[in-house]
């Protein structure tokens, strides 16, 4: 066993207790009986609309991912929509439970298309992209949010400044990769060395190909990557309203944006920190709701969504595993 891989495993039980031991103080804090009366009043009808909602967003996660694929593979290779959303739904449960909870899934999306039979550079390829189109919105997203924040006067301003900077590097740096892959030439490089490092080259290859190829595709991708992160403020205000809250738009969209650093930092699915940041900013704009209810309402959304993409991980088994590991 690699030192490495001690000290990752050192780290994550690490921050696991970090995360926990903060979900217990605010639990205490605001009292488990509030946030279960907080939830129960919430109501089971208006809960199964809210994943209804979110399941319709989540499509639309799967549709830009397969029209990423579809551009680098032929014809009759293509993959049935169906399928596309269930692996999604796949990868989505293995990054929610990794300390990367925006990416973490990624080979794992990877290997259920080459157990699809998909080449892995094709796979790698599109998932790169999709994951990079993601991350560029979701990282936009939050850059709105910390302005709409500061000009508010919600939070510390040194504290929003420090986040902006972060993020707007971040932002930029994936900005900055996309038009690199979208114009850089490869014509003229000599074929590098090693089955990574070639298996890199095609993929990198490959995903140029798409981002040269057509525009209203493109320009489709981005509106799908727009579309479905600005979705969040819809459901908060969902689930506000049936929780008897009318939220404002700025609001929403501070509620929709702020609490979601915590999906960034190394912390498998944000314990405590995520729960955490809806109970700072409740407390910041005054809003009457138990925010571990709220944060919780979520949470259980997205276990109906672990479940069903763990049980598609299940249903592949040995295949995907081996693809997995062999790829």
């Amino acid at each position: 066993m690699s030192k490495t891989f001690v000290r990752t495993i050192v780290l994550l039980v690490l921050m696991l207790v970090f995360g926990g031991g903060l979900f217990v103080y605010l639990l205490e804090r605001e009292g488990l009986q509030n946030v279960i009366d907080g939830m129960l009043s919430f109501g089971f009808l208006p809960f199964l609309g809210f994943v209804g909602l979110s399941m319709a967003n989540f499509c639309l996660y799967a549709l830009r991912w397969r029209i990423l694929l579809h551009a680098v593979i032929p014809k009759e290779k293509q993959i049935p929509f169906r399928k596309i959303l269930l692996d999604r739904l796949a990868g989505f449960s293995a990054s929610y439970l990794t300390p990367a909870a925006q990416v973490g899934g990624e080979p794992v999306r990877i290997a259920m298309l080459v157990a699809e039979g998909i080449p892995a550079k094709a796979a790698a390829g599109s998932v790169a992209l999709d994951i990079t189109f993601e991350l560029l919105f979701y990282i936009a997203f939050i850059l709105a949010g910390t302005l709409v924040a500061a000009v508010r006067g919600v939070g510390d301003v040194f504290s929003l400044e420090v986040i902006f900077g972060i993020m707007a590097g971040v932002f930029l740096l994936l900005l900055g990769f996309l038009f690199w892959i979208g114009k850089h030439s490869y014509k003229t490089e000599k074929e590098p060395k090693g089955r990574v490092f070639i298996w890199l080259h095609h993929t990198r290859d490959l995903m140029g190909v798409v981002l040269r190829g057509s525009s209203s595709r493109l320009a489709f991708v981005a509106f799908l990557s727009f579309f479905t992160i600005s979705f969040r403020v819809i459901e908060v205000a969902y689930i506000a309203f049936f929780l008897g809250v009318s939220f404002t738009f700025s609001q929403a969209f501070l509620t929709a944006t702020l609490p979601g650093i915590a999906l960034l930092l190394p912390i498998p699915a944000g314990v405590g920190v995520f729960e955490g940041g809806f109970s700072l900013l409740f407390t910041l704009l005054g809003i009457p709701l138990s925010a571990i209810g709220f944060a919780l309402i979520i949470r259980m959304r997205d276990i109906i969504f672990i479940v069903i993409g763990g049980l598609r991980i299940l249903e592949r088994g040995r295949r995907v595993l081996v693809s997995l590991f062999n790829k």
